[in-house]
């Protein structure tokens, strides 16, 4: 099963109108989070990309219940040869902040 598959029937179970379509947009700002991330070496790509996501939700399905607060940590990130474990990384902390916003997600 794919990440935007998962997602998608995630959203599904949510009752968010057009599940595929919110799953592929926000696998769209997941990716590009990444590779920005990767290529500036900054960690604030994911948080405005969770960020991102979690207004294509709410408009969706309401107000969201209120979000911890993020760090804003700088720079951490550093393009090298594990470059895959980071964009895993990457991608799981994303899921991780939206489902973190929608409970109903990570059912």
């Amino acid at each position: 099963m794919t990440t935007e598959t998962w997602l998608a029937q995630r959203l599904e179970r949510a009752r968010v109108a057009q599940p595929h379509e919110r799953a592929r947009e926000i696998m769209l700002l997941m990716e590009g989070a990444m590779a920005l991330t990767l290529i500036h070496a900054d960690r604030r790509y994911i948080e405005a990309a969770g960020a991102a996501a979690r207004r294509l939700v709410r408009q969706r399905i309401g107000p969201s219940p209120p979000a911890q607060a993020r760090s804003q940590a700088g720079a951490t990130a550093e393009p090298g040869p594990a470059v895959a474990s980071k964009v895993r990384s990457g991608r799981a902390r994303a899921v991780h902040i939206l489902s973190e916003a929608y409970p109903a997600l990570a059912k």
